[in-house]
């Protein structure tokens, strides 16, 4: 029996590292450790913290105009360079709904940089999109402006939800 045992642990091991895996794709390192540990999350306030929210203006109209799969494939390139530069500026993605986009510095780890952080990645996140307005015009094809909009200030993490989680922050202000 005990021999058995260590069989089905060394056959469940693959697995748990696959779940450990989409489990940090959609939670900070620290929520989904403390998530995995108590089976909840504690909500935690922070004394400040950055929110980043972005959307494209005249997505709908732009939208309308595109079959399923080049919105997909749109939206996704676009929220790619999105989550490369926010990773790069030490910022933490929290949703996309729909064309919006939000995220976070300051959290889950504190740190004293977060509005700098954000405002960097807010300018080069410009500067991406200016360059896909530039080849957009050029190829004569319809292009997305981006609304952002920043704020710092208290915020109040945690996950939400019970069939799928999500990592969101609360502005307290």
């Amino acid at each position: 029996a005990q021999f058995e045992a260590v069989i089905a642990q060394q056959e469940a091991e693959p697995e748990r590292g696959k779940s450990d895996k989409l489990l940090l794709n959609i939670l900070p390192e620290e929520v989904a450790e403390e998530l995995k540990e108590k089976g909840s999350v504690e909500p935690v306030y922070f004394e400040n913290a950055t929110i980043m929210f972005t959307d494209f203006k005249g997505f709908t109209q732009i939208a309308e105009g595109m079959t399923p799969n080049e919105l997909i494939k749109e939206l996704d390139g676009c929220f790619t360079q999105l989550d490369n530069i926010i990773q790069r500026n030490n910022l933490e993605k929290l949703k996309t709904i729909g064309d919006s986009y939000m995220c976070a510095g300051g959290l889950p780890k504190t740190n004293m940089t977060h509005a700098i952080d954000t405002c960097l990645a807010a300018l080069e996140i410009r500067s991406f999109m200016n360059q896909m307005k530039d080849i957009k015009s050029m190829l004569d094809t319809p292009f997305w402006e981006l609304r952002l909009g920043i704020n710092s200030g208290p915020l109040l993490a945690g996950v939400v939800g019970a069939k799928e989680f999500a990592y969101d922050g609360k502005c307290t202000i």
